[in-house]
């Protein structure tokens, strides 16, 4: 199994953006787990959001690209970062 985890910033972004960043992902994701961060980039202090899924593949899904593009687009990033680790996982 692997995580696949994607670090997006906030900075600038609308309610409204966020909110139909949430929905595409609920469209196109069945199963993902969100949070907020706070992050740093090119030395700025910026929120941010977490999207995190499992996946029985090491490769980043295609839905996954498909909602980081999406993202860049609608909440005006020149970078989304995702990063991919194998991990152990058992549901209890």
């Amino acid at each position: 199994m692997y995580v696949h985890t994607m670090f997006i910033g906030l900075e600038g972004v609308t309610g409204k953006e966020g909110g139909a960043f949430i929905e595409f992902a609920l469209s196109n994701l069945e199963n993902f787990t969100v949070w907020p961060g706070t992050g740093a980039w090119q030395g700025v202090l910026e929120e941010a959001l977490i999207l995190q899924l499992i996946s029985t593949r090491e490769e980043i899904p295609m839905k996954l690209r498909a909602v980081a593009e999406y993202g860049k687009e609608v909440l005006h990033q020149s970078v989304v970062l995702i990063t991919t680790h194998p991990v152990e996982t058992e549901y209890i």
